[in-house]
């Protein structure tokens, strides 16, 4: 995705590598909690002004921190397992 790793389930992307930033995709709830939590989480925009909804950009004190970067993946790959599968185009 965007030439870089991206990590899917049920063909929805819950994570990815964009440049040298990790991002993940969270729940509104999940997203309000870590942007209170840490300053330094910003929201995904893979162009200048171009947001993506839903997803996070982590900064490295949470992506270098074992069990807090498994504690929030493990929250981005349980809301998007609860999703609805998109299928491919035709």
């Amino acid at each position: 995705m965007f030439g870089y790793p991206a990590y899917f389930v049920n063909g929805n992307m819950f994570a990815g590598i964009h440049g040298d930033k990790l991002f993940l995709r969270l729940s509104d709830s999940d997203i309000a909690n870590i942007m209170k939590d840490c300053k330094d989480v910003s929201a995904f925009e893979p162009m200048p002004g171009r947001a993506m909804k839903g997803y996070v950009v982590l900064p490295k004190p949470i992506y270098s921190d074992d069990k807090l970067f498994g504690e929030w993946l493990d929250k981005s790959i349980n809301y998007v397992s609860s999703l609805p599968p998109k299928h491919g185009k035709k």
